[in-house]
């Protein structure tokens, strides 16, 4: 995807791909689309479940999940060079349901099931140090956690009680002590609930009523809890997933069990109005959910719905572009209700992490424009000594911080003060180590250029002799993010066809 070559060469073992013939020509052509980059965070046993994911004001990526082969919470970190890894709860099956929040100085806050003592369980670091607590251990509480931070920081969580009355519960910190009360007890309601905070900083809910196989929502303000049924045709509304536009109306993901279909649900004053997205296949899912679940909603600056979801063996992606739902697969796994967390960064480009059940592993997926770059040289062949030779590089990398090395080939000289470029800061020639240099962010959504000239340092007034091609490789390596590291390269070759054209012809029929 984002790149096409077209080879004419009857004998593609040689390097031809540096020059143009007029016969026998590699020609290369990019296209500036986004792909997926997918990499793995955690690999070591069996871990990565119930993951969920924030980014901090770097768009780095955090992310709070179960290691099962320990049974322990953990938390990962990208700082720029490589993930890091450290346990938060360890010890009786802790950390499934996870929920994370970032506050404002970028310190992880964690909500989370402890199995082992059927308690809600919450986790914050301070500075120097995790601050584990027992926000309630009343019965057996604490399931499909969704945690969001008001504007003090101060954390609010929805879960649910398994025992002893299967209900939906909502718990807040007022400074010094937490608040804890009961949303909704009607049946056996609150399964795969999904917080949201208005601009007032009241909650909303979306949940799962398991007695009457409904999607309901809750909203509270100053005198009480609000509840209604959003969607009730057919058994709906698990694995919700809830956000709050600029008004602060609400907007669901979830999941039509009746006909295996997506949903999503969005609120404009007073009606609801329920679209299917896509047919799933949610047949293997099974129990799971909260943060972590199979569907994830994020809305984007202008308040059109994204969504990952599970899909059989698939991991998709879908967004509206004003009226129409667009999908696409990023990864094939093995479907698993507690394995994926959605965020969109500034320039809303998607982050997900994600559980690959098969592998154990714990993956981590942005949506990024190719990182791309070309080289050619004007002119191609039948250099003098007395030439100018122009070499002209193109850049894309969309948002990506990148250091650029382009080291001249032994046989030419730069010459001084040629380098023009669209890049800011200018690109650099520098004599110590005798290459075109340059570091820094690609501008959105551009393509760039770079080009300088050299003289070939040969004597004589004849072209070059065979021996005596010029080539020269070029470097464009990411030097931040998850992507640090990977690097692209372009080569070209400079009266390669008196090197390469006789073997060609050989080859020819």
């Amino acid at each position: 995807m984002g790149q096409t070559c077209t080879v004419s060469a009857p004998d593609s073992a040689y390097p031809l791909n540096a020059y143009d013939w007029d016969y026998w020509s590699l020609k290369y052509a990019w296209r500036d689309e986004m792909v997926w980059q997918i990499e793995t965070v955690d690999d070591a046993g069996d871990v990565g479940g119930y993951p969920s994911l924030a980014l901090d004001g770097s768009s780095r990526p955090r992310v709070s999940y179960f290691d099962y082969a320990r049974s322990d919470l953990i938390y990962a970190q990208h700082d720029g060079m490589a993930w890091q890894l450290e346990t938060v709860d360890s010890g009786g099956y802790v950390g499934m349901y996870t929920s994370l929040a970032l506050d404002e100085s970028d310190r992880p806050h964690v909500s989370y099931y402890d199995n082992g003592n059927g308690d809600l369980k919450y986790a914050r670091y301070d500075g120097a140090a995790w601050r584990v607590e027992t926000v309630d251990s009343e019965g057996w509480v604490g399931a499909y956690t969704s945690l969001a931070l008001d504007e003090s920081g101060r954390p609010h969580v929805s879960y649910y009680a398994y025992a002893p009355h299967r209900d939906l519960k909502y718990a807040w910190h007022d400074g010094a002590d937490w608040q804890i009360e009961t949303v909704d007890s009607e049946g056996w309601v609150g399964d795969f609930t999904s917080l949201a905070l208005d601009g007032a900083g009241w909650p909303h809910i979306s949940y799962y009523d398991s007695t009457n196989g409904n999607l309901k929502y809750a909203r509270r303000d100053g005198t009480g809890w609000y509840i209604e049924t959003v969607d009730g045709v057919d058994n709906v509304g698990t694995y919700t997933s809830l956000e709050l536009d600029g008004s602060g109306r609400p907007h669901i993901s979830y999941y039509d069990i009746t006909n295996d279909d997506l949903k999503y649900a969005w609120r404009d004053g007073a009606v609801w109005h329920i679209e299917t997205v896509a047919h799933v296949s949610i047949r293997s899912l099974r129990g799971g959910g909260g943060s972590g679940s199979a569907t994830l909603l994020a809305l984007d600056s202008s308040g059109r719905p994204r969504i990952s979801y599970l899909d059989g063996a698939h991991l998709k992606y879908a967004w509206r572009d004003g009226t129409t739902w667009r999908i696409e697969t990023v990864d094939n796994v093995e479907s698993m209700d507690i394995g994926a967390s959605l965020v969109l960064d500034g320039s809303d480009r998607p982050h997900i992490c994600y559980y690959d059940y098969i592998e154990g592993d714990l993956r981590y997926a942005q949506l990024m424009h190719p990182l791309l770059l070309d080289k050619q040289a004007t002119p191609k062949d039948g250099l003098h000594n007395d030439d100018t030779l122009t070499y002209t590089l193109t850049i894309s990398g969309s948002g990506q911080t990148v250091r650029l090395w382009d080291p001249l080939a032994a046989s030419v000289y730069y010459i001084t003060d040629s380098i023009t470029s669209t890049l800011t800061p200018a690109a650099v020639y520098s004599p110590s180590v005798g290459a075109v240099l340059w570091e820094g962010t690609l501008p959105t959504d551009t393509v760039q250029e770079v080009r300088f000239r050299v003289t070939p340092g040969i004597s004589g007034t004849e072209p070059l002799s065979l021996s005596q091609s010029i080539v020269n490789t070029a470097w464009l390596t990411v030097t931040a993010g998850t992507e640090s590291g990977r690097s692209v390269s372009a080569t070209v070759i400079v009266n390669g066809w008196r090197v390469y054209l006789p073997v060609v012809l050989r080859h020819s029929p």
